[in-house]
């Protein structure tokens, strides 16, 4: 994020987006940083929570 800071220009507003993905890895015993994730589900009843490894983007689509 700092590396978008510094090649933003100073003046306009800035348009960001961002995206969290999250990968499913239940059974993954030496995943150290596995959390616990939202997840759709299209299974009725099911909690939408897994547990795995999340992964973000940001964008700057522009200035």
């Amino acid at each position: 994020m700092q590396l978008y800071i510094k090649q933003m220009p100073a003046e306009g507003r800035p348009l960001l987006a961002g995206d969290h993905t999250n990968w499913s890895r239940p059974d993954a015993v030496t995943l150290q940083e596995r959390t616990y994730e939202h997840s759709g589900t299209s299974i009725a009843g099911n909690k939408p929570i897994t547990i795995g490894q999340g992964y973000s983007k940001h964008n700057c689509l522009a200035t």
